[in-house]
């Protein structure tokens, strides 16, 4: 099921933003604490295959046999909120809303790293530390994103496991 979520994630090219808010009886607190916490880690060079040994600058991407080597992003630390939502193909996602400060932080990230070639355009989306924190996904940014998070996770049950996980 991990695999498939992966595959899911990995396919999608660039984060989506949402406008939408949920009903707020659907949010959870997110609780950052210990490996459930959520790090937006900037890529700045992509390997083929697995990484060679254990670093906390590189992380391998088992769907796509690739070692992306990463530098210090933003570790979402203080509560926000995170809810399941149906995206337009039927699928269902995990929208983070981060809080004012990590918003502020995050919009900052993306606008620089929109200006950067590929790979150094792309980011790591994890639960936990690399390198064995879960790779969600690593899509390349392409524009200053002002919003929530969108996670794509597949179907209903994968998004809630997600769900499950970053808000542990």
């Amino acid at each position: 099921m991990i695999g498939a979520l992966l595959v899911v994630v990995v396919i999608i090219s660039s984060l989506v933003v949402g406008s939408a808010q949920p009903t707020p009886s659907h949010w959870l607190p997110v609780d950052t604490i210990g490996d459930a916490r959520l790090e937006l880690l900037p890529v700045t060079r992509i390997r083929p295959g697995t990484c060679p040994g254990k670093s906390s600058h590189t992380v391998s991407s088992e769907a796509l046999d690739q070692c992306l080597t990463v530098i210090q992003g933003l570790i979402v630390t203080q509560p926000a909120t995170a809810t399941v939502v149906p995206d337009a193909t039927g699928d269902w996602d995990v929208k983070v809303f981060l809080t004012r400060s990590n918003a502020r932080l995050y919009a900052q990230m993306t606008a620089r790293l929109s200006w950067q070639p590929s790979p150094r355009n792309r980011l790591a989306i994890m639960i936990g530390d690399p390198p064995d924190g879960q790779l969600l996904g690593s899509p390349a940014v392409t524009t200053r994103i002002d919003g929530p998070i969108n996670l794509p996770a597949g179907s209903r049950a994968q998004a809630y496991q997600l769900l499950e996980q970053i808000t542990r």
